[in-house]
């Protein structure tokens, strides 16, 4: 497996990395990524580097976004979690991996690497946002140990945050 960041050539790859994973989600009954990753968000985030595409036998399978700054969404009034100020933090967004390609352990060693990247660019902790009513998904990072550290309690979404200390 290999990690590359993207570049703006990647749009369309990327893209169908999110809408697949999408599809599954909404199939599943899952709508918090609905419309939400859009093809000009995506491009804004390629273009501020913060973009990366996961690669097996050459073939793009996943992808995820890093990002410096706290989402917006974290500073919502409907938003509580514990803030570390003196932490150097990285913020995840955007995981996907295509549906043919889960269940294969890759989720795991994309997590490991986004540690491992973590960890040497000095960052203390890493911080995302997963929706409340997807038991798979919050037991898959429980079991990395990741720690529940806040609430999101919006009208459209319910959701766990969790961190890791690096």
């Amino acid at each position: 497996m290999k990690i590359k960041r993207a570049i703006r050539k990647d749009l369309d790859k990327i893209f169908y990395i999110i809408q697949s994973a999408n599809r599954k989600l909404l199939r599943n009954g899952k709508e918090h990524w609905k419309g939400f990753y859009t093809k000009e968000k995506i491009s804004k985030n390629i273009l501020m580097e913060k973009v990366f595409l996961v690669y097996e036998n050459k073939k793009p399978i996943g992808t995820f976004t890093l990002s410096e700054n706290e989402p917006e969404l974290y500073k919502e009034k409907f938003v509580t979690f514990s803030r570390k100020s003196k932490q150097k933090t990285i913020y995840l967004s955007a995981l996907a991996v295509l549906p043919i390609e889960q269940q294969k352990g890759y989720g795991k060693r994309i997590m490991n690497l986004i540690e491992i990247k973590s960890k040497r660019e000095k960052f203390s902790s890493i911080v995302f946002d997963v929706v409340s009513d997807y038991p798979e998904l919050n037991k898959f990072y429980k079991k990395l140990n990741y720690k529940i550290i806040g609430k999101i309690k919006g009208k459209l979404r319910e959701g766990n945050i969790y961190s890791k200390t690096l």
